[in-house]
């Protein structure tokens, strides 16, 4: 199970920052494809440089995103195995209400002793659905309102 400090404080971008996220946020490499690119670099406080590998570039670059948009980041390995509270914590409802989910098979779930654990994983892709079905709904709704005369 993660360290709760992973769920529980993720990094919110400081107002001062929100020039700098923004700039990091909209570059684009000049010369041509990334696999043409130079290794990035991280320079530590001290000045000492350090390569980043093409993987911790993406990281970074989709955390700049997030932040820049004003939205705080955690970072979480996709593996980890959440608790019904840090699965409701996420999904923003009640820890009962994830109970139901997980007795009825939305989420797949496991059991250890009385505890049962949810991969963020499998959390993610029921937002992800849930996400999608309301999409569907609100433009079903919206084709559906068409033809309603104006009041």
């Amino acid at each position: 199970m993660p360290s709760s400090s992973l769920i529980e404080r993720p990094v919110a971008p400081a107002p001062e920052e929100t020039s700098l996220l923004r700039d990091l946020d909209q570059y684009k490499p000049k010369n041509g494809s990334a696999k043409n690119q130079a290794m990035a670099k991280l320079i530590a406080p001290d000045g000492h440089e350090l390569p980043l590998p093409a993987s911790m570039y993406e990281v970074l670059r989709r955390a700049a995103h997030q932040l820049a948009a004003g939205l705080a980041v955690s970072i979480v390995p996709i593996g980890t195995k959440l608790s019904t509270q840090q699965t409701a914590d996420l999904l923003g409802v009640s820890r009962p209400h994830v109970v139901k989910l997980l007795d009825s098979g939305e989420i797949p779930h496991t059991k250890t002793g009385k505890h049962r654990r949810v991969l963020l994983t499998d959390v993610l892709t029921y937002r992800d659905r849930l996400t999608a079905r309301r999409a569907d709904a609100l433009d079903e709704l919206a084709e559906l309102s068409k033809d309603l005369p104006l009041v």
